[in-house]
């Protein structure tokens, strides 16, 4: 009998007690663009799957010396740093820079101390939708410069296997049929 009942209170204990899970952006799927202006694909970077550590996105350009890497755009769990490698101006005007695009969405960002690329601040930022919009108008991106952005996901409830509540039942009910047994 006492058996039985530490089994019922572990298992009760295991339907009380719920775990708790925070979103990341490990393992989504991201799409990256340059739009100039937005709504308007100048170029497109393609698809990658967010994993930790690994560059998804590298921006490059052809000339006179063949390919190279403009920008490299590193997500992990919980950030996107843009590193730059050559000095890029933006034409002023209407809003243009990166586009990201997250099915699952983003949460809530936030422009990290570490940035430094001058005169980017968090008003050129935007959610619009599943799109994460980096708005780089009239901006100089200098060479050695990194842009870092941090992303805070809700927490989220995990539930209970749907097959526990039923197989403690079970067992309580097994342990009542032996106790009726025995009077």
């Amino acid at each position: 009998m006492r058996h039985i009942r530490s089994v019922a209170l572990a298992l009760g204990l295991i339907l009380v007690a719920q775990g708790h899970a925070a979103a990341s952006l490990l393992g989504n799927t991201v799409a990256a663009t340059l739009q100039v202006p937005f709504g308007t694909t100048l170029t497109n970077f393609g698809t990658a799957v967010v994993a930790d550590p690994g560059v998804e996105f590298i921006a490059t350009a052809t000339g006179g010396a063949g390919a190279v890497t403009l920008a490299t755009m590193n997500f992990s769990a919980f950030q996107l740093v843009i590193d730059s490698f050559f000095d890029v101006t933006y034409l002023s005007g209407a809003a243009r820079g990166f586009v990201f695009t997250n099915s699952n969405g983003w949460g809530s960002v936030s422009l990290n101390a570490g940035t430094t690329w001058g005169a980017f601040d968090a008003s050129r930022i935007s959610v619009v939708s599943n799109d994460l919009r980096l708005d780089f108008s009239g901006l100089v991106r200098p060479a050695g410069s990194a842009l870092i952005l941090d992303f805070a996901f809700p927490t989220t409830a995990v539930p209970e296997p749907a097959s526990l509540a039923p197989f403690g039942g079970a067992l309580l009910g097994l342990g009542a049929l032996r106790r009726r047994r025995r009077a």
